[in-house]
């Protein structure tokens, strides 16, 4: 079950605004139905279109809501089975709908508007403000509620974009479509000004999130711009170690991530779709990965996978898979910076997702990037000469500090630090509360190389190493423990990623472990 839209463009917003209504007194006359043929009310209003309903209509709870916003038809329906319906898309075809597509999620909203003069435009900026804050949040459904949502929050963080210029703002937001009657009468009531409001495309996501990215390198966001926040108490309890899918190891995993609403797992054995790690979908052809196994990143619907021949995209969800222009081969990571945006790194480089592919970017590093890690501060670009540096609008800064060993892998807390480990004989720890400016070294107990690291939702970190090493921090980084598990491989803990409040790590030939 998920939430599915259904959108056709129209010759006009009469038109659009007409076949609205007639759809949905249709589905008001149209109850739900299990019947295995179509019922008397589907048949009729397939044949006023001229053509055969064939297919019975079938809904969870209530039917379908429809809004018109300007010329677009929108139907959407927050949780059923297998989409739509495929009759449903010929009403509007046949009623004059052009490009008439049918996608998962909730339908993102493309808006413009002035802010009023003095404190009501204070307040809705503020409020605006807050809310896109929470992007470091990948999954919409987890965030905090704004007073015009009735219901549920939907969509991904990657669709959701905010560009301020002077008392103008244009925002994308994927919309509960039950929740556009309230989102506008919200705008009225805080008197917002030139309001306009239509359904987004790619191309003007991308196009704001450009815009956004040039705002943010002019000028530094007002303090009123970051909601208050609690001083956070990090839990100092010992993390419990869960041992997963022993009966089907090994998994054969080289890359893990997770968006906080599904994860993927690529290894030799193909890729995988997981939402809570307990049941695991294969998606994709076994044969395209054999060459795509270095790194995967996972955003909503689409998905990218690195390796020795370059980088492949999905753009639903995994059903099927193209190769992305790059002018590397050799790839071994892939990373989001907070915009959403892909990097990669490899043997010869570093390189940004813009437009339809990859291009290089100028770096005076000369040895091999090894990782890359999305994170709130940019992703985080490690070097095998023991180099951190930080991508993020197209550029990359950083780069001053060196471990002097390889580093492996990067973490952000949720206190904003940056902590790095790695090593070549002996593990090696470092941390910088400044962004990556100064880094300090930090203790780790053992004598094994630390490959991974994550920071739990609450503040805990856990780190992997080999020789099947597990260790946590309850202090933000600046310790660790050993930590004891039921793992019996005894290989290295080279993946990790945070899913739904938990850490998972495994590697090759390993199990899957979840530690909360």
């Amino acid at each position: 079950m998920a939430d599915h839209h259904l959108i056709g463009e129209f010759a006009s917003a009469a038109a659009a605004t007409k076949l609205a209504s007639e759809l949905t007194k249709f589905f008001e006359a149209n109850a739900a139905s299990t019947d295995d043929e179509p019922t008397a009310t589907e048949r009729a209003l397939g044949k006023k279109y001229g053509f055969k309903w064939s297919e019975p209509l079938s809904w969870e709870d209530d039917p379908p809501i429809v809004v018109a916003i300007e010329d677009r038809v929108v139907v959407f329906h927050p949780y059923c089975a297998g989409g739509l319906g495929g009759d449903l898309a010929k009403v509007l075809a046949k009623a004059g709908g052009k490009r008439v597509r049918e996608e998962d999620g909730p339908p993102v909203l493309s808006c413009t508007l002035t802010f009023p003069d003095g404190a009501p435009g204070k307040k809705l900026r503020a409020e605006f403000a807050t809310l896109f804050a929470q992007r470091t949040t990948p999954s919409i459904r987890s965030w905090v509620k704004p007073v015009w949502a009735k219901f549920k929050m939907l969509g991904e963080a990657e669709d959701a974009t905010f560009a301020v210029d002077g008392d103008t703002c244009t925002f994308t937001l994927p919309l509960n479509a039950r929740d556009l009657a309230s989102f506008r009468s919200y705008l009225e009531a805080r008197k917002a000004v030139r309001v306009s409001i239509t359904v987004a495309t790619e191309k003007m996501i991308a196009d704001n999130r450009a815009r956004e990215a040039r705002a943010e390198s002019a000028a530094s966001p007002p303090e009123s711009a970051h909601p208050t926040t609690k001083p956070r108490v990090i839990p100092t309890t010992v993390p419990t170690v869960t041992v997963l899918h022993k009966a089907q190891k090994p998994l054969n995993v080289t890359s893990l991530h997770s968006d906080g609403t599904n994860a993927l797992m690529v290894g030799f054995s193909g890729l995988h779709r997981s939402s809570d790690f307990n049941k695991l979908t294969a998606i994709g052809k076994p044969a395209q990965f054999q060459f795509h196994r270095s790194g995967v990143l996972l955003a909503g619907n689409t998905a990218w996978v690195c390796g020795y021949q370059g980088v492949l995209r999905s753009t639903d969800k995994g059903a099927s898979f193209a190769e992305v222009s790059t002018d590397a081969r050799v790839l071994h990571a892939i990373a989001a910076d907070p915009e959403g945006i892909p990097w990669v790194v490899g043997d010869h480089g570093v390189q940004v997702f813009k437009g339809s592919a990859f291009v290089r970017v100028k770096c005076a590093e000369k040895g091999k990037f090894v990782s890359a890690v999305s994170s709130p501060l940019g992703a985080l670009l490690l070097t095998d000469s023991g180099r951190v540096y930080i991508g993020r609008h197209a550029a990359i800064t950083g780069g001053e500090f060196s471990a002097r060993a390889p580093l492996r892998a990067a973490c952000v807390t949720p206190a904003g630090t940056i902590v790095v480990v790695g090593g070549s004989k002996k593990p090696i720890g470092f941390r910088s509360e400044d962004g990556g400016k100064k880094f300090s070294p930090i203790s780790v107990p053992g004598n094994h190389v630390l490959c991974s690291i994550v920071a739990l939702p609450e503040g805990r970190l856990i780190a992997g190493g080999r020789l099947d090493t597990l260790f946590y921090s309850v202090d933000d980084g600046r310790s660790f423990k050993a930590l004891k598990h039921p793992s019996t491989e005894q290989r290295e803990f080279a993946c990790a990623t945070v899913h739904r409040g938990a850490a998972y790590l495994t590697a090759p030939f390993q199990e899957l472990v979840r530690v909360t």
